[in-house]
């Protein structure tokens, strides 16, 4: 028998410690002790026992051989004498007084009164404590007295559920990994099979969900520790035999929404995809054997096995947009699909992978041809309540229009829902969008066409706003920023457009001079009061352009706007007009002179 077979085979990557002469090495002792009490060549740092993290749960595995390796590196140094003192060293522990003392010393702590949290509790740590002091001169031995108090007071299935869940603490993780790696090793050189160790945990009865038991965890590392088959496709088998192929799905779907079990659930979803694919499973056939066909059409986008069956796709080298946007149109209506693509839309970690789908949606209408009436008629947005804009359906077909009608956007969407609403209820429709900062600007543009089809002129809207009412406060009210609008759109439909016309239609209310004091002062306001900045940029355009028209049409520079304001009656605001115009007019190439 080879002396350290087992510590060996239990860290196969490290094939340079010394293979010929540990091999030769007739000592069997240790493989008894092993057998009888643990395995302790893991970590030998004392630190190890008291629970101090060292990664995280991917990395357990890795951790402990890691370490084991540097270990094992170090014996492998020494030679042949080093293995057979450590051989005997762990040999005559089982019966030395400091193995009794850790077993006296674990009783007179009570520390086999801690049902839960065990690593994290106050009475375990004064027990490592101890331990750690006892075995001084030999770590790695105390770590198998340790072990071997903790197996015999608590048996293979308790430690084993003590162990994962502190796996899943940061600073007793390091710990629990350590002790695991222990455990495996006994059950390998007990040369239990992983049938046996899936029975000894109890997995084979487990009445819930299997995924979720935490167990399944030290199972499939007790299978990789043997290496001799994949324990994810054990699992399908096992599961599959179980739930059968429906019951699965669900079990699967639940795992996956359970964060302790999302990593393994994940797994097995893999495993088995790989077993459908060398089993000729076909795409639609795995879209059912998911139960995706049965999931609600609002939540089928949202479904955890959505993710799996495009993988699946992907691995039959199809393009899994265009597959699930095929699948879809076979079941749903287009309404339905928008829908659905919809409620994707606002979920951040779903919206990535399916936002080709909304494409690929409007690119399908293009090419049947559809017409911006077609659609809203297909999406049944004539059939909606009095707040179309906040039907997120509406948005999409506005999309559509945008990409088909891009110079004529407003006026065709104008078109079709006067077309379905009437003028009369589509203008009430858009007198509470425009209140609403989330549809007033789509609004606002449609305001306007209705304006235009009525024959409205910029006076008669100025009129229908009440903004004749408001006197000296005009430029207060959140409604000139629609008359504006309105105007300049009005102005940019006319053949020989005027770059002026909302300040010239302002003079009919104002003097330019005291126009230009209550812009000045509105736009100041609004900044200190901290109105939109949509708000405060038409108040800046207004009196940028007022400013342009004084340079353009009545032919002002600094000194003739001064000479202008001399001759009216003394105002302080005065000064402040003629430094802002000046300002404006060296920006914008005017030359000073004097």
């Amino acid at each position: 028998m080879r002396v350290c077979y087992f510590l060996l085979s239990a860290f196969a990557a490290y094939d340079e410690v010394a293979l010929t002469t540990v091999a030769n090495s007739k000592n069997e002792g240790l493989g008894h002790a092993i057998h009888t009490r643990g395995h302790g060549s893991l970590r030998v740092h004392a630190e190890s026992m008291l629970g101090e993290d060292s990664g995280n749960d991917d990395d357990r595995m890795i951790d402990i051989k890691s370490a084991a390796v540097s270990t094992f590196q170090n014996l492998a140094k020494s030679g042949t004498q080093a293995v057979n003192k450590a051989t005997t060293s762990v040999q005559l522990k089982l019966s030395s007084k400091s193995q009794k003392t850790t077993d006296n010393r674990f009783v007179s702590l009570d520390v086999g009164a801690v049902k839960s949290k065990l690593f994290e509790s106050l009475k375990y740590q004064k027990w490592a404590e101890s331990v750690t002091n006892a075995y001084k001169k030999n770590v790695e031995a105390g770590k198998l007295a340790m072990f071997s108090t903790l197996s015999a007071h608590y048996g293979d299935v308790a430690l084993a559920k003590l162990l994962a869940e502190a796996q899943h603490v940061p600073k007793t993780r390091s710990v629990a990994n350590l002790f695991e790696a222990i455990q495996l090793e006994k059950w390998l050189t007990e040369k239990k099979s992983t049938s046996q160790v899936f029975k000894l945990l109890h997995l084979d009865v487990d009445k819930g969900n299997l995924l979720k038991n935490p167990l399944v965890n030290t199972w499939v590392s007790y299978v990789d520790k043997i290496g001799k088959e994949d324990p994810y496709q054990i699992l399908v088998r096992e599961l599959t035999k179980r739930y059968g192929d429906d019951g699965l799905a669900n079990v699967l779907v639940a795992a996956k929404a359970d964060d302790t079990a999302q990593v393994i659930a994940s797994k097995v979803v893999n495993a088995q995809l790989k077993s459908w694919l060398s089993s000729g499973v076909t795409i639609d056939d795995a879209f059912k054997l998911l139960q995706l066909n049965t999931v609600k059409k609002d939540d089928i986008l949202k479904s955890p096995m959505l993710s799996a069956w495009m993988a699946y796709a992907r691995m039959n080298k199809q393009d899994p947009n265009e597959l699930l946007f095929s699948t879809l149109k076979s079941r749903f209506s287009d309404e339905e699909i928008i829908k659905m693509i919809v409620a994707a839309r606002g979920d951040p970690k779903l919206w990535p992978s399916l936002g080709g789908l909304a494409r690929m949606q409007l690119t399908s209408w293009q090419r049947a041809d559809k017409s911006a009436d077609d659609m809203f008629q297909l999406l049944k947005l004539r059939d909606g309540d009095e707040k179309p804009f906040d039907n997120p359906v509406f948005n999409t077909w506005v999309s559509y229009v945008t990409n088909l009608h891009q110079e004529r956007t407003d006026e065709v969407i104008f078109s079709v829902m006067k077309k379905h609403y009437g003028e009369e209820r589509l203008e009430k429709i858009l007198g509470q969008a425009t209140q609403s900062a989330n549809t007033n600007s789509i609004a606002l543009n449609l305001e306007k066409e209705l304006w235009k089809s009525q024959g409205k002129t910029a006076d008669d809207v100025f009129k229908a706003l009440k903004l004749d009412k408001k006197g000296d406060n005009l430029f207060e009210d959140p409604a000139i920023r629609t008359w504006v609008y309105f105007v300049n759109k009005l102005n940019g439909d006319k053949k020989t457009p005027d770059e002026f016309a909302a300040i010239s239609a302002l003079e009919k209310h104002f003097d330019y001079v005291n126009l230009a004091l209550l812009l000045g002062t509105a736009e100041l306001q609004a900044k200190v009061k901290g109105e939109t900045v949509e708000f405060v940029k038409t108040l800046t355009s207004l009196r940028n352009m007022q400013f342009k028209q004084w340079m353009v049409r009545k032919g002002f520079d600094p000194q003739r706007l001064q000479m202008a304001l001399a001759n009216r009656p003394f105002d302080k605001w005065n000064a402040r007009i003629s430094l802002d115009f000046s300002d404006f007019y060296k920006a914008n190439g005017g030359l000073l002179i004097g």
